[in-house]
């Protein structure tokens, strides 16, 4: 029986790097699931009560050096992450999302897709709070 307590992994040993892809993967589905939910539910205000912990994710993937171990995975959790801010539509949310895309920065996020999720900040942050989605 292993020590570890979770499938983060701990970098360095043979099969963790596929554990942290793994669950990379799986909070990736829990935030879409997450998403999915309020937006069946029409319940967009209430994703604002993530934001915290979505911040906390995001930064626990940076610290455990996943952008390293899984680069396409670690700014597919980033992109999520922001997205599901930016959906909620309250009127920090496009600095909410800016600030989690600007610190879970490694050089692992993708020119593209940083320069689209920025973009995409950049025009809700220059609409009037009445019209933000």
């Amino acid at each position: 029986a292993g020590t570890r307590q979770s499938a983060w992994g701990g970098g360095g040993e043979s099969g963790e790097d596929e554990d942290s892809s793994e669950a990379l993967r799986n909070v990736q589905m829990i935030v879409d699931n997450i998403l999915n939910a309020h937006r069946e539910t029409e319940d967009r205000d209430g994703l604002s009560r993530y934001f915290d912990g979505l911040h906390a994710l995001v930064q626990n993937a940076k610290a455990r050096g996943l952008g390293t171990v899984d680069p396409t995975g670690y700014e597919g959790l980033v992109f999520k992450s922001a997205m599901a801010i930016i959906a909620s539509g309250t009127p920090d949310s496009p600095r909410q999302a800016l600030q989690l895309v600007d610190n879970a920065r490694t050089g692992a996020i993708g020119e593209f897709q940083g320069q689209m999720l920025a973009t995409l900040i950049d025009s809700l942050a220059a609409l009037p709070a009445s019209q933000h989605p």
